[in-house]
């Protein structure tokens, strides 16, 4: 009998019906406990059991054509799309900005000591953070840099995407035609 467990499950099953309600069937659904414990243990933290279902299931993927997500098993190089070294190369970037104005980067990565991991970026090359450490009721919340300007929402990374491709954010995060037929490919 579980007590803890169980009502957490019911919470991602209901997460992952609505993913499925909005984007269809995912495609990905492999094997990657051990690259989540490995990216978990090089972070020092455990991260959110809802992203971390998306991922895992939807895949190193593109939503709505115009977000694409990391993933633990992107294939290596100087620009994977793994979180790890997407959290490398925005180090040097947020560097770069904190050193030409301070008050431009308020955040820290986790790599840095803050909350920050980059867990997909736009194609206009906006980045989009699970972020923990924000103040309000969630453990863990979402952070976009869109290089002018910086959004915190106080939501699960569920809630979050969820709301967006409902679009019942505001402002709106993705435009009409993305949320009239949301799209989702695996890359």
């Amino acid at each position: 009998m579980c007590v803890l467990e169980c009502p957490a499950k019911a919470a991602i099953d209901l997460y992952m019906n609505s993913f499925r309600r909005i984007l269809g069937d995912p495609l990905a659904r492999g094997d990657v406990v051990d690259d989540w414990r490995s990216t978990e243990g090089a972070l020092g933290v455990s991260l959110p059991v809802d992203y971390k279902e998306f991922v895992s299931a939807f895949g190193l993927c593109e939503v709505g054509g115009v977000l694409d997500f990391f993933h633990p098993q992107a294939p290596p190089g100087e620009f994977s799309r793994s979180p790890l070294v997407q959290m490398g190369l925005l180090g040097s970037v947020y560097a770069h900005r904190r050193s030409k104005r301070a008050s431009s980067v308020p955040y820290l990565l986790i790599s840095e000591g803050g909350g920050l991991l980059p867990a997909a970026v736009f194609r206009g090359g906006a980045y989009l953070h699970i972020a923990r450490g924000l103040s309000g009721d969630v453990e863990w919340g979402v952070v976009i840099d869109d290089r002018h300007g910086w959004r915190e929402y106080r939501l699960s990374f569920s809630d979050f995407l969820i709301r967006a491709l409902e679009g019942r954010l505001d402002p709106p995060l993705f435009t009409s035609e993305v949320i009239a037929a949301p799209t989702y490919r695996l890359q």
